[in-house]
């Protein structure tokens, strides 16, 4: 969505983004709720409106009371030389990410995870509780 909006939309995008957030806060005030940042292109033009409301999400979003996660980590997506995404993930267009960049995505949002369940105490060694419990996998990540 952000590829198609001009800079000047961007907050507008944001503030319906910050909406939803806060009506699944309304509706449940007690569930996780995790919000990963847009990721970079292969376009310096869209890279300008990425960065713009990726700051609207950090220093908004999650400093207000809505209690909300960053998945960090996405600066791993970035060659920060030509500060675009990295070929190594980019699926051959502008914008998309491949399957090995989706692999990345995934682990960064099972460490996100992760990490606030074991602040919780629900964790054992990067697994849940539960599949500990069970036998479950090793290593999720």
């Amino acid at each position: 969505v952000v590829s198609t909006q001009s800079t000047g939309h961007i907050k507008d995008l944001y503030k319906s983004y910050k909406t939803k957030i806060t009506l699944i806060r309304r509706y449940n005030k007690n569930c996780r709720l995790f919000v990963c940042p847009v990721l970079p292109s292969k376009s310096h033009k869209l890279n300008r409106k990425i960065v713009e409301f990726n700051r609207y999400l950090i220093e908004d979003l999650c400093q207000c009371d809505l209690k909300v996660q960053l998945v960090e980590g996405l600066y791993t997506f970035l060659d920060r030389k030509f500060n675009l995404l990295k070929d190594e993930f980019a699926k051959g267009d502008e914008l998309h990410i491949n399957h090995r960049g989706t692999s990345v995505l995934v682990v960064l949002i099972k460490r996100a995870i992760f990490q606030a369940k074991s602040r919780n105490g629900k964790s054992v060694n990067n697994r849940l509780y539960s599949n500990t419990l069970r036998g479950g996998p090793l290593n999720p990540i």
